[in-house]
């Protein structure tokens, strides 16, 4: 039961990260974002 939970959670996290970076090729200044305080993600270059 946890593996099935561990992958849906890994699902929803994949998807998130798809939409930040269709967001991102959209509207450019979302990669100065580096705070958490209005949505569930941050971006920092590494």
């Amino acid at each position: 039961m946890l593996d099935e939970i561990n992958d849906s959670i890994d699902d929803g996290l994949d998807n998130q990260k798809g939409l930040v970076i269709q967001k991102a090729t959209l509207d450019t200044t979302l990669l100065q974002k580096n705070d958490f305080d209005e949505s569930d993600y941050a971006i920092n270059e590494y």
